[in-house]
C-alpha cells in the first residue's frame, strides 16, 4: 500500500525539518548556541559545568539526525528515525524533569525564543517522539512504489508541519488572549 511510503516521506520531512530548524537556530543565529548553553544551565538538568558539553552533544546529535534522514536508503531512514526517537525521548525526559523541578527558564530549543519552558513543550516532544517511533516501525519494511506527485505532497506537508511546530511558541502567543496591565 503506497500510503506507508507517503507517511514515511511525510514523517522524514516533518522530523527532519524540526531538527534542522533547531540545529540552525542554535548554530547560525547570533548568540544562539550561547543562549542554548545558558538555558541548559537555567533548566538545572545537570551540573553547570556540563552544560556546554551537553549542548555540543545535542548539536552533534541533531546534525546526525538531519544527515541520516536525508540519505536516500531505507536502512538510513530507519536509523534516522531511531536516532531522532532517542534524541526526542531524551529531550522529553529533560523537559519533564525541568518542569517537575519548577524550572521556568527559556528552552532556546530553536535558538531564538525567550518563552519559558511549559507544558506544551512536553506535549510537543511526546508527540514528536511518538511520530519518530512510528517512523521506525513503518520504515522497517521496504516501501511500496509511490507516485511522484503523492510523494511531493507528503514531503511538502511534512516540511510545512515541521516549520509550524518549530514556531509553536510564537503561534501559541499569537492566539493567547492579551493581558491588560493592572492599574494601581
Amino acid at each position: 500500500m503506497p500510503a506507508t511510503a507517503y507517511l514515511t516521506t511525510g514523517l522524514r520531512c516533518l522530523i527532519g525539518t524540526i531538527v534542522l530548524l533547531a540545529l540552525y537556530g542554535k548554530t547560525t543565529r547570533h548568540g544562539g548556541f550561547g543562549a542554548f548553553v545558558s538555558s541548559l544551565r537555567g533548566l538545572r538538568l545537570l551540573p553547570a559545568r556540563y552544560a556546554r558539553p551537553a549542548a555540543v552533544a545535542v548539536v552533534a546529535g541533531e546534525g546526525t539526525v538531519v544527515t541520516v534522514l536525508a540519505l536516500p536508503w531505507q536502512a538510513a531512514t530507519a536509523w534516522g528515525f531511531c536516532l531522532a526517537a532517542a534524541l526526542l525521548a531524551a529531550f522529553t525526559a529533560g523537559v519533564g524533569l525541568a518542569l517537575h523541578r519548577g524550572a521556568r527558564a527559556p528552552c532556546h530549543c530553536f535558538g531564538g525564543t525567550a518563552k519559558p519552558l511549559g507544558g506544551h513543550h512536553l506535549v510537543r516532544n511526546v508527540l514528536l517522539t511518538g511520530l519518530a517511533l512510528l517512523g521506525v516501525v513503518i520504515s522497517a519494511a521496504p516501501p511500496p512504489p509511490a507516485h511522484p506527485a503523492g510523494t511531493a505532497v507528503a514531503a511538502a506537508t511534512g516540511v510545512v508541519l515541521g516549520g509550524l511546530t518549530a514556531v509553536l511558541d510564537e503561534l501559541i502567543a499569537l492566539f493567547r488572549p492579551a493581558v491588560a496591565p493592572q492599574r494601581r
